[in-house]
């Protein structure tokens, strides 16, 4: 199951996010890859999603990572 909502990918250093844990793992632990994830919500509800996206939200979440283990696993 796939709720398509956002079909762009970036690194996480396009964002102008400061002091993610993607950067704490690569600067602190030397960490070689990292991941974060960024759920459905742009800002828009203050990342509080109304009650009928929170669902659809961890469907795709977890249909993603499970993706990602498939492709690790091959």
């Amino acid at each position: 199951m796939f709720n398509r909502t956002n079909d762009s990918f970036n690194r996480i250093s396009d964002d102008e996010a400061a002091g993610s844990s993607v950067d704490y793992a690569y600067l602190k632990q030397d960490v070689k890859i990292a991941y974060a994830l960024e759920l459905r919500d742009t800002g828009r509800n203050g990342f509080f999603l109304p009650k009928d996206q929170i669902l659809p939200t961890c469907e795709e979440t977890f249909d993603g990572l499970m993706a990602a283990i498939e492709a690790i696993d091959q």
